[in-house]
């Protein structure tokens, strides 16, 4: 159920993020030396409560996936949630060493797949959150990023950073990263009072393209 943006707002949305990913996918190529694909974004408003169960739909053994959780604040308030499935982290691994890589020990390893997670999820994140609102024209900051599970998005609610009745607008897309068996998609949830914000946004951004 969505009472909260019109069909226009949701597809001025997606025309914003098409254009974000675009040099998304650009700035990481550039850090990990792979071609990555990113797929065209899917945009929804759901309830948060609602969130989780989609998320679990969409992601196998979801509960044990890797998230990178970063809070942005300033003229619209939010988090973004980019999500890898459980196991990534190893593959991921591989983008940052050459074949010839000593083993290392398994906490070295451990700190490393976090490294990289966070590293990958700042320019992601980055590109894509801070390319959208620079298209909307409104500025942002970060606080800095986290790695954690599955349960993110019900942290966020038992944290009281957002109510279950929320709505949250997540923007979708799925990543894959050239001759890896990895994918991971991308969620970006505003708080409902953050809504307008976002609508008068999204609405001068329209008028500009007329």
């Amino acid at each position: 159920m969505n009472n909260t943006f019109t069909a226009l707002e949701i597809d001025t949305l997606q025309e914003v993020m098409n254009m974000a990913f675009g040099s998304a996918a650009a700035d990481l190529a550039e850090v990990v030396d792979v071609f990555v694909q990113l797929n065209a974004p899917d945009v929804q408003v759901m309830r948060l409560d609602d969130l989780e169960s989609h998320l679990v739909a969409q992601i196998p053994d979801y509960e044990r996936a890797r998230v990178v959780e970063q809070h942005f604040r300033g003229e619209s308030d939010g988090v973004a949630l980019l999500v890898f499935p459980h196991g990534a982290e190893h593959q991921l691994v591989s983008l940052f060493q050459s074949d010839s890589t000593e083993i290392l020990e398994s906490d070295t390893i451990l700190e490393l797949e976090k490294e990289i997670l966070m590293e990958i999820g700042n320019i992601l994140i980055g590109a894509t959150v801070g390319r959208l609102f620079d298209l909307l024209n409104r500025r942002i900051g970060y606080l800095p990023p986290r790695t954690t599970d599955g349960y993110a998005v019900a942290e966020l609610i038992n944290k009281g950073l957002f109510a279950g009745d929320d709505y949250a607008i997540t923007v979708q897309t799925r990543f894959d990263f050239e001759d890896r068996a990895v994918s991971g998609r991308l969620f970006i949830i505003n708080r409902q009072q953050s809504a307008q914000q976002l609508k008068s946004a999204l609405a001068e951004f329209w008028s500009s393209l007329e």
